[in-house]
């Protein structure tokens, strides 16, 4: 299975450990074709000079969605501009896609997310937690 992981990379770099976690867990269900969401230092430093440029960030990213993605499962705990554009754009291919969220307070997700029915979404707490919701989503 091609699994497409993702997450804010340059907004969410207080939440990268969380990601090294998560794909660790994806990868025990299929092939992770987004493991660079877990690079801390794209989050640091930006994408660097010795780096792709955004342009073929964005080629590459929406080439494996469209062309190789069985399910994009998406960590909407960072608000990201970004993230929410891959699920859309995930969606509107018709691929499956699962949003997962670190529920640490009350605050509220987006209503476009929350209230889509095409799209499931999971709170963890911890992870175990994470574990389990995503054993469940590939069972």
């Amino acid at each position: 299975m091609n699994i497409y992981f993702s997450g804010s990379i340059r907004g969410g770099s207080s939440h990268h450990e969380w990601y090294d976690f998560i794909i660790q867990e994806l990868q025990k269900h299929g092939e992770v074709l987004s493991d660079f969401v877990k690079n801390e230092s794209i989050a640091k430093y930006g994408y660097g000079k010795n780096s792709y440029t955004d342009e073929e960030y964005y080629s590459r990213d929406i080439k494996n969605i469209k062309e190789k993605v069985d399910i994009l499962i998406a960590d909407i705990t960072v608000p990201s501009f970004g993230v929410g554009y891959e699920i859309a754009y995930a969606q509107n291919l018709n691929k499956k896609v699962v949003c997962i969220y670190h529920k640490v307070d009350d605050k509220k997700m987006s209503a476009m997310l929350a209230g889509n029915p095409d799209i499931k979404i999971f709170p963890y707490k911890n992870k175990e937690e994470l574990v389990d919701v995503i054993n469940n989503i590939f069972n």
